[in-house]
């Protein structure tokens, strides 16, 4: 089965910003025939944090990657129920949006979250799904 990478909008800046360190793992995921994913999280995210002079190309730069899908109904309620179960162990998650990407791990086969971002070691380690974390080059 083919690994699925999902790809958080921590990487995707360090793409954006043209990290070569970022940009060589993701050429490597690619040649080994990985599917890169988005989801609309991440590109609510990435639009939100455009300039004026790159919402066009962020635009373009979205629409080329195969999107993850929610079930609304379910899945956004996961995520608040994945926020929740950590506070009330004394944890905080900054991000709720972190707890939805980390739905879609845990409701997609194969899934793999790409990320440059503490929330989701905290969120793996407590509702186990695979990540990598990939610094940006110094």
């Amino acid at each position: 089965m083919v690994i699925r990478y999902l790809v958080d909008t921590s990487v995707w800046v360090n793409i954006l910003r043209g990290d070569p360190k970022t940009h060589a793992r993701m050429d490597s995921l690619t040649n080994q025939g990985s599917s890169i994913l988005m989801c609309e999280p991440v590109a609510m995210e990435l639009l939100a944090g455009a300039r004026k002079h790159e919402v066009s190309a962020i635009k373009e730069f979205i629409d080329s990657f195969a999107s993850l899908e929610f079930d609304s109904l379910h899945d956004f309620r996961s995520a608040g129920e994945i926020r929740r179960q950590l506070s009330w162990q004394g944890k905080t998650v900054k991000s709720v949006v972190d707890c939805m990407i980390a739905v879609l791990a845990l409701t997609n086969e194969e899934i793999v979250i790409v990320h440059n971002d503490s929330d989701f070691k905290m969120l793996a380690t407590a509702f186990n799904f695979r990540h990598e974390r990939w610094e940006q080059a110094a």
